[in-house]
């Protein structure tokens, strides 16, 4: 029944979740050891999948597999990053970087992405006329990646995070579009990308301090 103040400093060049829970020690380490488990599995998969596109592509040298394989390769190490993962087993040595990582891979990934949207959706009969739009798109994210590895990460956070969900309300579209002109197999990237879409949105919205970050919201990045 004893009661307890705690306080906390925490200094940050960049935005940081701090969702303060008190724990047993037994509570502790099985929470830690489920959500290392889950984690495990995540990157797993994301793995598997890396290794089953490499396949395809040296089977086909179908461009759209690469593309696919490096966007998968940047989201997963945005991933890494933002869950801190990257600071303590790749780049412990420089926090200068690990302030930018997580807007370059994740600049990284939107690119690589709208590069593999553009040979889905835009094939020669579904929506020809919009294959140099999404390659200016494109262009501009690879262009910010560049802004991001020499400028410091807390600058062009907001202009990343905007990007991000202007890319998203772009690419959901065009996929109900490309769909309704006869490209079935847009239903399957449009049922991925709005899986995708809710979740990244609501972590960016947390991310700006507008939602507050509970266990549930977590879950969803």
């Amino acid at each position: 029944g004893m009661q307890s103040m705690i306080f906390a400093r925490v200094t940050t060049g960049g935005n940081m979740f701090l969702p303060f829970t008190l724990w047993s020690h037994t509570a502790f380490l099985k929470a830690e050891r489920d959500r290392q488990m889950a984690q495990g599995i995540f990157y797993g998969i994301l793995l598997i999948m890396v290794a089953y596109n490499a396949f395809i592509f040296f089977s086909t040298f179908d461009k759209s597999y690469a593309f696919y394989i490096f966007y998968v390769l940047c989201f997963g190490l945005w991933h890494f990053s933002a869950w801190g993962w990257g600071f303590e087993y790749l780049w412990q040595n420089s926090p200068a970087w690990n302030l930018k990582a997580g807007n370059v891979f994740g600049s990284s990934a939107i690119g690589f992405a709208l590069l593999f949207s553009r040979e889905m959706l835009t094939r020669a009969e579904f929506m020809v006329r919009s294959r140099f739009l999404f390659l200016v798109f494109a262009s501009f994210s690879f262009f910010q990646v560049a802004l991001h590895a020499l400028f410091p990460g807390r600058i062009l956070e907001f202009p990343a995070i905007l990007w991000l969900l202007a890319m998203i309300a772009f690419l959901v579209p065009a996929a109900v579009v490309s769909f309704i002109k006869g490209n079935k197999s847009a239903r399957f990237y449009l049922g991925g990308w709005v899986a995708l879409a809710l979740g990244i949105t609501f972590w960016m919205i947390a991310n700006l301090g507008l939602v507050t970050v509970t266990k549930l919201s977590s879950i969803t990045t």
